[in-house]
């Protein structure tokens, strides 16, 4: 069998390679045009992974290509084959059918090997953020699609609200030092509002928010009052003028060149439980090495260990013995679940993350309804789950690492009167310096 399979191989290399590389060698000027042929060759290995395969070729153009420090030449070589491999593959199961996400994977796994022969001057993390960047947009896709209608099911799957429920319960909830923030006066919460009356504007009720009889935001729907605040851990400058709370304070409130706005500081009344969906300055990357960093962590303890007695250089020269002592080690030093909770939950809700907070312009209450029915909703599930509030991104200005707070009860946090101050809005209070 492994014999007729070769044969196959061979007659289909032959065919499938449009030109060796010794006539690569020779028509040095048309590398460009023979790679095209090689890129659509990587358009035909799949039907379901047709963006995903898109972007890799992007990213081979872009990094590769048009860097001026890659060797075309073998680069075209290298393509040639492994896409010879898969075309080989693709025949025998007579479709692309089995060409799935992780094919991708590998194929970008199989450039990597051979990278140091055609480009040298790649990073060393470049192929695993390649890697990372095209299951996010995978997966950006499921999510973005389940995102428009939380409970609805399709192709036998879960729905959204079923599969963060299920998160929820059996990892969020249980780890409450990793997911959960408790408030605290070190937290900088701020809260700005348009006011020309400057003795309302200098009074700390005026920061309060008013009974919200009908006007939609985010988080809470009509009807339903929340405290919305600007984020932040620590004072952090944005520009002479006002530090990056305020910023985002005035991003969100729509600020405007020429307007007056005041600033107030709050304090939280209760710690509460509040929950981290920013994630906005985390990677996919640092959520997997999670599990990477425990691996390491536990792998010198188990050394550290075995080279505690003196005479382990001597004791183990004989390898069975090493193994044996390693189960043992390994067996009193059991995996700790948690690692492995906390590297997945975090890779979902990073997922989650980098979807569905999109800046939203509409005006009309019914589009605002529209835009933000899937966010009440989670609001109303966490509420239920006695969160008292949410940290999560800034929408309005991406080249920024900003943080927002909604506490579900308005009164969770009191404003501090001695902190407000007024400025009028100029175009260099909205550039960073």
């Amino acid at each position: 069998m492994r014999k007729d399979i070769q044969k196959i191989y061979s007659k289909l290399v032959l065919n499938d390679t449009l030109i060796s590389y010794r006539n690569v060698l020779t028509y040095p000027l048309n590398i460009y045009g023979l790679m095209e042929s090689q890129f659509a060759k990587m358009r035909g290995l799949t039907d379901d992974y047709k963006e995903e395969m898109d972007f890799l070729i992007f990213c081979i153009k872009n990094d590769f290509m048009d860097s001026g420090k890659c060797d075309v030449k073998w680069l075209y070589y290298y393509l040639d084959k492994i896409n010879a491999a898969y075309c080989v593959m693709n025949r025998i199961l007579q479709g692309n059918v089995l060409f799935e996400l992780r094919s991708i994977i590998e194929y970008i796994g199989m450039l990597e090997k051979y990278s140091c022969i055609y480009n040298l001057s790649l990073e060393d993390d470049y192929f695993i953020n390649l890697v990372d960047t095209i299951q996010l947009n995978n997966a950006k896709k499921i999510i973005e699609k389940q995102w428009k209608d939380v409970y609805n099911a399709e192709d036998g799957l879960k729905s959204f609200i079923e599969i963060f429920d299920e998160l929820f319960t059996n990892c969020i909830e249980k780890y409450k030092d990793i997911f959960f923030h408790s408030l605290s006066d070190e937290d900088i919460l701020c809260r700005a509002v348009c006011e020309n009356d400057m003795s309302k504007a200098s009074k700390g009720t005026r920061y309060i928010p008013w009974d919200n009889a009908g006007h939609t935001n985010r988080w809470n729907p009509p009807g339903v009052t929340f405290l919305y605040l600007g984020y932040d851990k620590k004072i952090r400058p944005y520009n002479k003028e006002i530090n990056l709370c305020e910023y985002i304070c005035l991003l969100e409130t729509r600020s405007k060149s020429g307007e007056k706005h005041s600033f107030c500081y709050f304090k939280p009344k209760k710690e509460g439980k509040i929950l981290d969906l920013s994630y906005n300055d985390s990677t996919l990357r640092e959520a997997k090495n999670i599990l990477e960093i425990y691996k390491d962590t536990m792998t010198r303890k188990i050394v550290a260990e075995l080279l505690e007695d003196p005479a382990a250089v001597e004791k183990y020269r004989k390898n069975n013995k090493l193994k044996k002592d390693i189960k043992k080690k390994t067996n009193r030093n059991p995996i700790d679940i948690r690692y492995i909770h906390e590297s997945l939950a975090k890779q979902y809700l990073i997922m989650i993350c980098s979807c569905i907070y999109k800046k939203v312009d509409e005006t009309k209450d019914d589009a605002l309804d529209k835009a933000y029915n899937s966010f009440r909703i989670l609001a109303q599930y966490l509420q239920k789950k006695g969160v008292t509030g949410i940290i999560y991104p800034c929408t309005r200005d991406r080249t920024v690492t900003g943080k927002n707070l909604v506490l579900f009860d308005r009164n969770d946090a009191i404003p501090q009167e001695k902190t407000i101050r007024h400025i009028v809005c100029s175009e260099k209070t909205f550039k960073k310096e």
